[in-house]
């Protein structure tokens, strides 16, 4: 799960960029959830549009695993779709969202591209899409790539200037990425890194102590 690290454990950053988010809704807030599991973001905004006293509020979601439908049934009130994600694209067409969340990494899915442009066709004017990128060149990945030839198989190689890149076509829009580091790196690995550091392959460390960044686009008028 892409946001094991946000709730609970670092919820204070996703309270604090969910609490900036409520103030500019003035109306009934609409949020969907995209590969959420079972639906820990969309109940943690429940509890947080109840406690900022918005009663009127919309919870979609639109999930591939079929095991996670009840759960997220009952918190988005029946309004799922359960479906491969190619069709998301063709989903939700005459709705607009002030928030979308994207349960997975962005780089689990082949086509990244399509997900986040049909989601920023679907925000309202000041409406956010967030979600997950992993770092798949931090010091853990890496070493781990040196040593097992089919270590991250399951991330595409994607970077957060790529992201930027596709985003650029839109005048609208605003991208902000957030670092979110390991909170510590074994004694292995960062004995692994001074080597690499000290022999020339690594010519910086950056990135290399970056699990994941937080990925936040905002649309504007």
């Amino acid at each position: 799960d892409a946001w094991e690290d946000i709730i609970p454990s670092n919820q204070i950053i996703f309270y604090n960029f969910v609490s900036n988010f409520l103030k500019e809704i003035n109306d009934k807030p609409s949020v969907l959830g995209i590969d959420i599991a079972g639906g820990a973001i969309l109940f943690f905004m429940k509890n947080l549009f109840k406690q900022k006293g918005k009663d009127n509020y919309e919870l979609k979601a639109f999930i591939q695993e079929a095991k996670f439908y009840n759960d997220l049934y009952d918190i988005c009130q029946g309004q799922v779709i359960c479906d491969r994600i190619e069709h998301f694209m063709g989903s939700f067409i005459e709705d607009k969202f002030d928030n979308i969340f994207i349960g997975k990494y962005i780089n689990n899915y082949n086509n990244y591209n399509s997900i986040i442009k049909s989601s920023i066709e679907k925000l309202k004017v000041n409406g956010v899409i967030v979600f997950m990128l992993k770092n798949i060149f931090d010091i853990t990945a890496l070493l781990k790539r040196l040593e097992e030839s089919n270590s991250n198989q399951n991330f595409i190689n994607i970077d957060p200037e790529q992201i930027e890149v596709l985003c650029s076509s839109y005048a609208n829009i605003k991208i902000e990425f957030y670092e979110i580091k390991h909170n510590e790196v074994e004694d292995y690995y960062k004995e692994k890194l001074e080597i690499l550091l000290q022999s020339g392959l690594v010519n910086t460390n950056s990135r290399l102590l970056i699990d994941k960044y937080l990925v936040v686009i905002k649309k504007y008028i």
